[in-house]
């Protein structure tokens, strides 16, 4: 195990999704809930027609869709449509599905829906019938080792040059939606050092110490396709993504950042140095 603790590695960008599937949030800062994840992200989730939550693989229109929370009121707003303000004041308890991978199955959980006007504007916004639901404490909590995504600068730049080499115009680095992008220089993070992370400490003379345990690579689907600013997807991005995956894991499933679990309590801001442990 080596230990970077002084090295100038730091958060340079940190990111919440308020509603799963659609638009990044840049925040300063990031309050880490009794999951380990960020206070305030992917609470909310956009839902088909057939009550199943959905991702921008099947509708990658979603990616428009940009939530910010304004005085406590979740906003949506999307080019070429009004601004929506949510009414939380008159959600619907309902039932919802989310997909089990390991057990390749649905399973059904509880939430609140945001009324007809809200899935009226979304399904305008994408095309086709949709609703959003404010997921309950159980659907939220599932999952909990996967609730941090990190990704360093040096593998989005890697990617984008990959990119590139295909042909590929500009990637965005919100394609891979991080929560926490790191950066520092080449000899304490070179690219995909991420994929060895074991844990990173950190500590503020204002909020205190904060800690998080990585738990695993995150497998990439189709969703670094879709551009964030267009709705449009370029299969070159995860192509790219698969070339470079397989240099380092041969035979794997395609693999860029890696899953954190963070320290209940604790506080994460935009430039704080952080201390890394890695497996090699």
């Amino acid at each position: 195990m080596q230990n970077l603790s002084s090295d100038g590695v730091h958060v340079a960008a940190l990111y919440l999704y308020p509603v799963k599937g659609c638009g990044a949030v840049r925040v300063p800062e990031l309050s880490l809930d009794r999951w380990g994840g960020a206070e305030g992200d992917r609470r909310w989730a956009v839902v088909n027609a057939e009550g199943e939550v959905t991702w921008q693989g099947a509708f990658p229109r979603l990616a428009l869709v940009q939530p910010r929370a304004v005085d406590g009121a979740l906003q949506l707003e999307a080019p070429g449509h009004a601004r929506f303000v949510v009414d939380e004041g008159g959600l619907q308890p309902c039932t919802f599905q989310i997909w089990n991978e390991p057990a390749a199955k649905l399973d059904r959980f509880d939430g609140h829906d945001a009324g007809d006007a809200a899935g009226a504007w979304l399904s305008a916004v994408v095309g086709a019938p949709l609703r959003l639901v404010r997921m309950g404490d159980e659907a939220v909590g599932r999952g909990a080792a996967n609730r941090l995504h990190i990704v360093s600068r040096a593998s989005c730049d890697e990617a984008q040059a990959q990119v590139h080499r295909a042909g590929g115009a500009a990637t965005e680095l919100l394609r891979y939606r991080p929560n926490i992008v790191l950066d520092g220089p080449v000899s304490a993070l070179q690219p995909f050092a991420e994929d060895f992370l074991l844990s990173m400490q950190w500590h503020d003379e204002a909020s205190g110490d904060g800690a998080l345990e990585v738990g695993r690579r995150c497998v990439r689907c189709v969703v670094p396709n879709v551009s964030p600013s267009s709705g449009e997807a370029d299969e070159r991005v995860l192509a790219a993504l698969a070339q470079l995956s397989a240099q380092r894991f041969p035979g794997e499933p395609v693999c860029f950042g890696v899953y954190g679990q963070g320290r209940r309590g604790a506080r994460l801001r935009e430039g704080q140095a952080v201390s890394l442990a890695f497996s090699f």
